[in-house]
């Protein structure tokens, strides 16, 4: 009875040892849809820099106090389209800046950010990116399907293709997505 306990404590560490590992190979992040990274607890002051990767999204946000306003980018480094992108920042007066819109980030894709700080009588702040369908917040958005991916997946190759066929004729000029 011993030795099949052991059996299936040994297969069970292979199994964790197996996934974790394709998780890592396949570069994906953990959670799926309705991913949100853990609160950051650090406090950023007003003269630093927030750069981190969170489930695959590098987020580089800094506070702006000439425009009073949090910019910066986020961007993808993963192999696969991360659903529903959106960040938010929170002030050390308590109050929470977005999120910003929700929209796929193709890999390597990069998006600049901007939401503007309500008020200035606050110190710190903190920041982190999301993903998937809003799990804490409640929002009545929907959730993208596989269906709505693939439909994204196919419009970036048809602009690829459109933008490669726009530069070798010089009389089609026209800007996609701007």
């Amino acid at each position: 009875m011993e030795q099949k306990t052991t059996l299936w404590i040994i297969m069970g560490i292979a199994i964790i040892l197996l996934v974790a590992t394709i998780v890592v190979l396949t570069n994906l992040p953990f959670g799926g849809e309705g991913t949100e990274s853990a609160e950051q607890t650090g406090q950023y002051t007003l003269d630093e820099t927030y750069d981190n990767v969170v489930n695959g999204m590098r987020l580089i946000l800094k506070y702006d106090s000439q425009n009073n306003a949090f910019i910066g980018t986020v961007q993808n480094t993963l192999n696969t389209i991360i659903p529903d992108v959106r960040v938010e920042v929170h002030q050390s007066n308590g109050i929470e800046l977005g999120p910003t819109p929700r929209s796929p980030l193709a890999p390597g894709e990069t998006r600049s950010i901007r939401l503007d700080a309500i008020g200035t009588n606050f110190d710190k702040w903190t920041a982190h990116p999301e993903s998937g369908q809003e799990a804490e917040h409640g929002s009545e958005g929907e959730e993208t399907t596989n269906e709505e991916i693939e439909t994204y997946e196919s419009s970036s190759e048809s602009s690829e293709s459109h933008t490669e066929d726009s530069e070798s004729s010089e009389a089609h000029t026209e800007e996609e997505g701007n």
